[in-house]
């Protein structure tokens, strides 16, 4: 069985590592384009524990959107390498502010500081597009799908994006969770 913070190991229990399948020379995320996202209902079940456990912490508000000061990490002890957050500069702008190993393993890199905005070239362009989606939602979206690991084909993966806002109701940051999805 793997550890609980790695990503899933081969037969020779080498740790998978991402494929550089739509990478760039300086180093974009993978080939992400065979992904579905839409909301994430209050009665949505998730393959993978981990973002399972992000899903229900954001939807035991009954909806409401949590503020960011009611997110304790120690809450999420189990699921802290696959988190992430990022912050909302602007409608259409954002950075992403801290990565977990795991999900930084899953995405192929660390982009903890990396900004992003809606119109950019290359994948961070409509990933932005789809964190401004999110943002005026006001409610959680799942991402699921696949895309490839070195040596191991398509891999199925899932995560969530939950908006949380400050003392006022806006939404000033997104926490997210990334996980490969066990075979079945």
């Amino acid at each position: 069985m793997n550890a609980p913070d790695t990503p899933p190991a081969t037969d020779d229990d080498t740790p998978l590592r991402p494929a550089s399948l739509g990478a760039s020379e300086n180093g974009r995320l993978h080939d992400f384009s065979l992904v579905e996202r839409h909301p994430a209902l209050q009665d949505a079940r998730f393959r993978c524990p981990r973002v399972q456990a992000l899903h229900s912490w954001w939807w035991r508000f009954d909806g409401a959107v949590p503020e960011r000061r009611q997110f304790d990490i120690l809450e999420h002890r189990a699921i802290v390498n696959h988190l992430f957050m990022i912050e909302v500069v602007n409608p259409t702008r954002f950075q992403f502010r801290i990565c977990g190993e795991a999900s930084s393993a899953i995405v192929g890199r660390d982009n903890t500081h990396v900004f992003l905005e809606c119109g950019q070239a290359g994948q961070f362009g409509p990933l932005a597009c789809y964190y401004a989606e999110v943002v005026k939602a006001r409610q959680p979206f799942r991402c699921h799908g696949s895309f490839h690991y070195l040596d191991h084909g398509l891999v199925d993966f899932e995560s969530i994006d939950c908006p949380v806002s400050n003392e006022t109701g806006q939404i000033t940051h997104l926490i997210g969770c990334i996980d490969i999805c066990e075979t079945p």
